[in-house]
């Protein structure tokens, strides 16, 4: 079986960190290249 992969993923949510930490820790997927926002608060 070949292997596949998503490679750019791009998701709108008003939580960074909370969502950063269900994606990783519940989901199983990594964060790699983590950018700061251009968007001011």
């Amino acid at each position: 079986m070949t292997k596949r992969k998503i490679d750019h993923v791009g998701i709108m949510v008003n939580d960074m960190e909370t969502s950063i930490r269900f994606y990783t820790e519940v989901a199983g997927l990594e964060v790699k290249n983590r950018k700061k926002s251009i968007i001011s608060e």
